[in-house]
């Protein structure tokens, strides 16, 4: 016999109650942040995170899970000590990444963190709800 994929790659009982998306949604920019501050690369967070999320999320609500992904992504790469542009100021001008990343550019990110989830979680519930 020859293999033959399933259509229906859906796992019964693996999706979120109502509620649950938009949560997701709220906290996938503070996901990708945390583990940019352990050390993971955007990519590696991106990949884990769409691959989990993406085959549960609403169809129709696709676009607040990657406004939350993109986002998440962009003030990882702006505001955790190891991305190329805290190492690159950490070169350039000897302060540590930490302290720039960290001390400097932590009012912002918290900011655009917070702006982010909640347009992810919006933008997720009303077009789960349409």
């Amino acid at each position: 016999g020859t293999f033959e994929a399933p259509t229906n790659t859906k796992l019964v009982g693996s999706g979120l109650p109502a509620w649950g998306y938009p949560l997701a949604a709220l906290l996938v920019p503070w996901l990708f942040f945390g583990a940019g501050l352990a050390g993971f690369n955007p990519i590696v967070t991106g990949a884990l995170v769409g691959g989990v999320l993406a085959p549960i999320w609403p169809h129709g609500a696709a676009l607040g899970l990657a406004l939350a992904m993109v986002c998440g992504w962009g003030v990882t790469i702006a505001g955790t000590p190891y991305s190329a542009n805290a190492l690159l100021l950490e070169r350039l001008t000897g302060y540590p990444a930490r302290i720039g990343a960290l001390r400097w550019n932590w009012p912002l990110s918290a900011a655009a963190l917070l702006v982010a989830g909640g347009l992810g979680a919006l933008l997720t519930w009303f077009l789960a709800a349409a």
